[in-house]
C-alpha cells in the first residue's frame, strides 16, 4: 500500500486529464510502477511460505493423518523418524535447488523490471 502512496499524483492527474479509464490508471501507470516492489515481495512471501517446519511441527506434527505435512516436517520425518537419512537428503537437496531456481526466476523478474524501467 505505501508503494501506491509513492506514486506522483502528478501522472494521475495527466492521465486523467487525457481521459484515461480508471482501468488504465491502474494497468499503464500504477502497476509499473509498483511492479518491482511486487516482484520482492511475491519472492520473500514465497521462500516464507515453505519454512513453516516450527510452526506445523509443534501444533500438528503434520497431522492428523498428513493433512497439515509441509515439505520441512516430510524431510524431517523421514530422516529422523524413520531413519532414511539418504532419501530424506535428497529429498532436502531437490529442495533447496527448486527453491535456488524459483529465486532465481523472481530475480531474473526483478531485473527485467529494472532494465525496463532505465
Amino acid at each position: 500500500m505505501s508503494s501506491v502512496k509513492t506514486i506522483p499524483r502528478s501522472f494521475m492527474d495527466s492521465a486523467r486529464v487525457d481521459g484515461a479509464s480508471p482501468w488504465k490508471l491502474f494497468y499503464r501507470i500504477v502497476l509499473p510502477i509498483i511492479s518491482p516492489v511486487i516482484i520482492i515481495v511475491a519472492m520473500i512471501r514465497f521462500i516464507d511460505a515453505f519454512k513453516v517446519f516450527d510452526l506445523v511441527f509443534v501444533m500438528t506434527g503434520g497431522g492428523p493423518g498428513n493433512a497439515t505435512e509441509v515439505l520441512p516436517t516430510y524431510i524431517y520425518r523421514e530422516g529422523i523418524k524413520y531413519f532414511r537419512i539418504g532419501f530424506a537428503s535428497s529429498v532436502a537437496v531437490v529442495f533447496i535447488i527448486v527453491m535456488f531456481l524459483i529465486s532465481g526466476i523472481f530475480i531474473r523478474l526483478r531485473t527485467i523490471q529494472l532494465n525496463r524501467v532505465e
